[in-house]
């Protein structure tokens, strides 16, 4: 018997984990669980990545069982309650046992969450918890509040009536994205007039240090994602007052998308800048500077998730909060 990894029997999905993280934590999604439980288990019993993309699962699959000693009668689990997989609606990967109950087989996408805002509390309030694990802290500026008459995803909302009005979050490398994956994403609704510039929510500006921000320009009639002075995408967009737009900004490896109440707006953009923020500036919501370009309306609903895009086509937008766990 060769020295492989052995691992004792245990259920479907914790064994399938336990390969896949012993063979280099491949990333699974719906689109390669084959590809990932192959190259962990061609990994695991000395082959090649390349050798396994020229061998079905089972073949691998029993590559793997020989080299390390497992035989069937003794495991739990076959080829056949591995494949196939489902997507569901939040993004998670799934597997099938036998009896078919789905069986979850994901990353920690909550604790990707670095931001996770559903502004509970009482009408007029200034005090915000993050629902997130980082548990970022919060200061109020002017008048800016909880607004709990007009509510997004069944939640309160912030509300702001113009300038010198923002929350403001101590700069964290949790709210930086680097080279990876993530998204940004809130609720936005006009009230009044609209323009000329809005930002829900990024970095704070001072003469020109910044980090990255979401920005609505009304004379472009466009929404833009920066980081910095760099336009890393810039989509048309022509809001109306008084209604509540879902705002999503994703990046899954180098693809850059915008998505605007679950449609994407515009192309999919090249995009692997690294996205560091700017530790001497403030992570802000409602302004992008101090006394102007103030986002006049309602923020709602505020997730930011670094390490995952949780969009990477259209979708139906959520109609609840999302999860807080």
């Amino acid at each position: 018997m060769s020295s492989g990894h052995i691992f004792p029997p245990r259920d479907h999905d914790e064994r399938v984990k336990d390969i896949i993280a012993a063979g280099g934590g491949v990333d699974v999604d719906s689109s390669d669980i084959g590809y990932a439980f192959r190259e962990a288990c061609a990994l695991l019993s000395g082959e090649t990545a390349a050798w396994a993309l020229t061998k079905s699962v089972d073949d691998v699959w029993d590559h793997y069982k020989a080299f390390s000693g497992i035989l069937d009668t003794s495991e739990p689990f076959t080829v056949d309650t591995i494949l196939p997989t489902f997507l569901t609606e939040d993004g998670a990967s799934f597997l099938t046992k036998q009896d078919g109950k789905a069986l979850l087989l994901e990353e920690d996408l909550f604790g990707m969450n670095t931001l996770l805002l559903d502004f509970a509390g009482s009408d007029g309030g200034q005090d915000l918890t993050d629902l997130s694990n980082q548990g970022h802290v919060d200061t109020f500026r002017g008048t800016c509040d909880i607004d709990t008459s007009l509510q997004f995803l069944g939640v309160n909302s912030l509300n702001s009536t113009g300038n010198a009005n923002a929350v403001n979050f101590p700069f964290s490398e949790s709210l930086s994205f680097g080279t990876g994956d993530f998204t940004i994403e809130c609720g936005m609704r006009w009230t009044g007039s609209i323009g000329p510039w809005a930002s829900p929510m990024g970095g704070s500006w001072s003469a020109n240090s910044f980090g990255w921000y979401l920005l609505f320009q009304s004379s472009g009639t466009n929404m833009r994602f920066n980081n910095g002075n760099t336009i890393l995408m810039q989509e048309t967009f022509a809001p109306v007052v008084d209604v509540w737009y879902h705002i999503a900004v994703c990046r899954k490896g180098t693809d850059l998308r915008m998505f605007i109440n679950g449609v994407q707006t515009g192309s999919t953009t090249t995009d692997s800048t690294d996205i560091l923020g700017d530790p001497s500036r403030l992570i802000r919501l409602m302004e992008f500077d101090e006394n102007t370009n103030a986002f006049t309306g309602n923020l709602g609903a505020v997730r930011i998730s670094q390490g995952h895009a949780y969009y990477t086509e259209n979708f139906t937008p959520p109609t609840s909060f999302y999860p807080t766990s």
